[in-house]
């Protein structure tokens, strides 16, 4: 993160990170969360809060809808005045499959969030938007290359509540 706050702050961007451990299926786990997310949000202008990588875990036995209640305090507790959340994933047949997880995902995230979006909004809310990325990086400890493809969703939380 250090490395892009230079050039960020030549734009009048300027960014704090703080990463912090999260067990998604724990209600305390999230409480601490959403508490830390408050302190650290009282003077920004904006918020981001970027999940990766649950995919492989939320499509476990009965991990999806374990884990839902705390990621809806998260998503309601995150709502504020360009407030966003940016979801990424591998980009494989589970994720962006028929029934795979983005499409759960976005199908949860329309229903939580209904009464506050428009017709269009929700419309766009499809597997098809996704945004994709695939880029071949240098792999860290070895004299080789690797593709990484990763799909992304930007979810917009609307500042008046949330359906239950």
């Amino acid at each position: 993160m250090d490395h892009i706050k230079d050039a960020l702050a030549e734009q009048a961007i300027w960014v704090s990170a703080e990463f912090l451990l999260w067990d998604a299926l724990d209600k305390f786990s999230t409480a601490d969360l959403t508490n830390r997310l408050t302190v650290l949000g009282q003077e920004c202008s904006a918020r981001l809060i970027v999940l990766a990588n649950f995919s492989g875990f939320l499509q476990g036995e009965g991990k999806w809808k374990e884990a839902m209640p705390q990621f809806e305090s998260l998503f309601v507790h995150g709502r504020a005045l360009n407030s966003f959340v940016l979801w990424i994933e591998p980009q494989t047949n589970k994720v962006l499959g028929s029934g795979g997880f983005f499409g759960r995902a976005l199908d949860w995230f329309k229903k939580l969030f209904s009464t506050h979006q428009s017709k269009e909004e929700q419309e766009a809310l499809v597997v098809e938007n996704l945004g994709k990325s695939n880029s071949c990086v240098q792999h860290p400890l070895k004299a080789h290359q690797f593709d990484v493809r990763l799909v992304i969703q930007r979810f917009d939380l609307p500042l008046s509540g949330a359906k239950a």
